[in-house]
């Protein structure tokens, strides 16, 4: 047999990432509910692609959300580019409520992360994900005296999801 990679758009292509978007679901499907026997009393997430590529990686994690096959998804909205406009798609999809965006303290300024975290905020956002954790030194003096002054609490532990630090 030759393997032959599918041209984007064809029609070959098409089945496949929708026949991939399916084992996907089933694979997230049995997951959860094996994970949900197991540790009843744990929080089922997941680090999600942006918007704009759920569809050509078969990743319908807004499904898996509606579903309730994971408690949360926090798409990975690194960089400033497309930014707003992945939000703006996000705030139209089921069960926002438990969608934290993560974003980016790598590579970008932190003046540019604080206007993210008030844009989130301004779209009602329930809260936010700071990646790359190394290099988040130069935002914490904007973060401590800005959004994140007040002490935090998990944004699930108001929607009944259970506390994933439980045994």
């Amino acid at each position: 047999m030759e393997l032959v990679p599918f041209e984007k758009g064809t029609e070959a292509f098409n089945t496949f990432v929708k026949w991939r978007g399916e084992q996907l679901t089933g694979f997230v499907e049995n997951l959860s509910r094996k994970f949900r026997e197991r540790f009843p009393v744990r929080t089922l997430t997941l680090a999600a692609l942006p918007p704009d590529m759920m569809a050509s990686h078969a990743q319908p994690w807004d499904v898996w959300l509606e579903k309730e096959y994971l408690d949360a998804a926090l798409p990975m909205l690194y960089g400033d580019a497309n930014f707003e406009a992945r939000v703006k798609k996000i705030a139209l999809f089921p069960r926002k409520e438990r969608i934290f965006c993560g974003l980016d303290a790598h590579g970008l300024p932190p003046e540019t992360v604080l206007k993210q975290i008030a844009h989130l905020r301004n779209q009602g956002a329930g809260g936010c994900v700071i990646w790359y954790s190394g290099q988040v030194e130069d935002d914490l003096p904007l973060l401590r005296i800005g959004p994140f002054s007040n002490p935090a609490m998990s944004p699930l532990s108001y929607h009944g999801v259970h506390d994933s630090n439980a045994p």
